[in-house]
């Protein structure tokens, strides 16, 4: 189970295809050949951070990871962050996100698929969990 920090403090339809077990294999198999390439580095810097909100929703994936740090922040904080980045670079072009991207589809889908970890975070703002019915 990852170590759980809370830092301080919505329904909608899907907005991408739900990943199938085979999307989550092959994720797994590329995480593991990113580990396979920073062992290098990793003989002088032993640790190795990887960021995303969707790395405790698969055990394959989970039990790639030696140590597991569950950061939760508020809604009103990752809104604001994510409101000042300009675009993302993927592999299909630059992404800008619409407007209310993040309440309608970012901020749900953290919900839906961080709801067992979100279950043991001891967030002072029970309100939110109450609200959004997690």
């Amino acid at each position: 189970m990852p170590i759980l920090i809370a830092v301080g403090e919505h329904k909608v339809g899907p907005n991408r295809p739900q990943m199938t077990h085979a999307d989550v294999l092959n994720s797994n198999s590329r995480i593991k050949e990113l580990i396979e390439r920073l062992k290098p580095v990793h003989e002088k810097n032993p640790f190795v951070f990887i960021d995303g909100f969707l790395l405790y929703t698969h055990k394959e994936c989970m039990d790639t990871y030696n140590v597991q740090i569950f950061l939760h922040a508020p809604f009103e904080t990752l809104n604001r962050r994510r409101n000042e980045r300009t675009a993302y670079v993927t592999t299909q072009g630059s992404w800008v996100d619409p407007p209310h991207y993040f309440e309608k589809v970012v901020w749900p889908e953290y919900l839906r698929n961080n709801k067992e970890m979100l279950a043991h975070v001891q967030d002072p703002d029970e309100k939110t969990i109450r609200h959004w019915s997690i």
